[in-house]
């Protein structure tokens, strides 16, 4: 039912964005965002590979932190990093997962800012073709390809020292 009250809001802000003054358009992006994140942080074990995560979670010791990162097997370095960093502040998986969604919505909301006239249309977009895979699916590739859109402009820009240098980046979080 949350998912249905939130792709009818998105497509009622959607329809109307063009008719909307400023302040109507900030409200509408400030809660379609806070929205979609909340959904995604709360929930629990939705996915085929939130299991999965949580159980890896386990597995993570404080103490051999560093040992882990180069060493487990399937894994990119980041993605292991991560998980040590928020078993060490919290041994709940719901870190992990709040912190996730929150980076991944944040910058997928930023990168459709910054390249759409209608963001309404582009967050649209995002839920039907990508939020479900990226937030309850596929949080180790979610981490790249938002490393991926910051990567994006340094690419249309030509920087392309920073755009492979980023593109690294994703790399050590997930290999595809």
């Amino acid at each position: 039912m949350v998912y249905i009250i939130l792709l009818l809001l998105v497509i009622v802000f959607a329809i109307q964005y063009p008719n909307m003054n400023y302040r109507q358009k900030r409200i509408s992006w400030g809660v379609t965002f806070m929205y979609t994140t909340c959904i995604s942080a709360i929930q629990y074990k939705i996915g085929a590979d939130i299991p999965a995560y949580m159980g890896e979670l386990d597995y993570y010791e404080i103490d051999y932190a560093f040992g882990y990162i180069f060493s487990v097997i399937r894994r990119q370095p980041l993605w292991v990093l991560l998980n040590v960093i928020c078993k060490s502040v919290m041994e709940d998986f719901a870190l992990l997962k709040i912190l996730q969604a929150f980076v991944v919505n944040f910058i997928v909301f930023i990168f459709i800012s910054k390249h759409t006239n209608n963001r309404m249309l582009g967050v649209l977009l995002y839920l039907i073709l990508f939020y479900f895979h990226l937030n309850f699916n596929a949080l180790r590739a979610s981490f790249a390809l938002v490393v991926f859109l910051c990567a994006y402009d340094y690419l249309v820009e030509k920087k392309l020292l920073k755009y492979y240098a980023l593109c690294v980046v994703a790399f050590l979080f997930h290999e595809s």
